[in-house]
């Protein structure tokens, strides 16, 4: 079977699959969550610790996202990633932030350390154990009364997290837990967990060009929320230019580009048209920026 031929299979399974699984943002007024970004391919850390310090051996990414751009409550995020391998941890040690504001209504400040333990497979596999501890800060003014909420405008949240990260020259596999002890104050439960999977194959269709399917599917616990896929497909030229498509089932898609300077700096740019915008909302606007070692 010919690469462009695989290539068009692996497309057509990822866009077949988003068509059946139904995915929305369900933000609960009393539930904290991460910022799920369109562009995940470069934000692996913030939702598997096993990813951190895989790909080089320093690493530093910062990511925005400006979502319902000209809404007046428009929600917005912002991350910062850090990671390090080291022979003497057998492993990545990393730092994450995140800032995430939903209207008027809520702000969180999430601060996670993570670790990964590397066990190479060979000359270019790599198999990967993580694990992150972290907290929330959060800040919210509901325009309701809810009894099982402190009434002070803010709490303190702390979770854990638990992830398996698989890469080889082409492949990129993973499997995370979050939120494994998060505090619901809605449910009264004591646990939150939300399970990604996240794959990725790169198609030398020729000796200039890489064709890479992407795929994130999240499961959530609650039985209310829905299955949230999104994929993106993305053409590189030469490893420096990138330009490529997103879609997230009943949500949005979009278009990315980007370009790799000397394998050392990484520039990202995505536009969103949203599906479900409200009112006269302009879509969402997306940037990313790596500098590895």
């Amino acid at each position: 079977m010919s690469k462009p031929l695989q290539a068009c299979i692996v497309t057509a399974f990822l866009f077949l699959s988003s068509l059946i699984c139904q995915a929305q943002m369900i933000i609960h007024p009393v539930r904290v969550i991460s910022p799920e970004y369109t562009m995940f391919w470069n934000t692996k850390s913030l939702f598997n610790p096993a990813a951190t310090a895989t790909e080089s051996i320093y690493e530093a990414s910062i990511t925005g996202r400006g979502q319902w751009v000209g809404h007046k409550d428009a929600p917005l995020n912002l991350g910062l990633m850090l990671g390090m391998k080291s022979d003497i941890l057998h492993g990545g040690a990393g730092f994450d932030y995140s800032f995430a504001r939903y209207g008027q209504t809520l702000i969180n400040h999430d601060f996670k350390l993570n670790y990964s333990y590397h066990m190479k497979l060979g000359e270019d596999r790599l198999l990967s154990a993580g694990i992150s501890a972290g907290m929330t800060l959060m800040k919210y003014d509901f325009p309701f009364d809810e009894p099982l909420i402190d009434d002070n405008g803010h709490d303190t949240f702390y979770d854990f997290q638990f992830g398996l990260f698989f890469r080889s020259t082409h492949l990129r596999l993973g499997l995370s837990s979050t939120h494994f002890q998060y505090f619901d104050p809605y449910s009264e439960k004591n646990t939150l967990t939300l399970i990604h999977w996240y794959s990725s194959y790169g198609f030398d269709i020729t000796d200039k060009i890489e064709f890479r399917p992407e795929l994130l599917i999240l499961f959530p616990e609650l039985k209310t929320d829905d299955l949230a896929l999104s994929t993106g497909f993305i053409a590189t030229l030469n490893k420096i230019f990138q330009a490529g498509f997103t879609y997230r089932t009943n949500n949005s898609y979009g278009f990315t580009s980007g370009v790799n300077i000397a394998g050392k700096l990484q520039l990202g740019y995505l536009f969103e048209y949203t599906i479900n915008k409200p009112g006269q909302a302009l879509g969402n606007h997306e940037f990313m920026m790596s500098f590895l070692m």
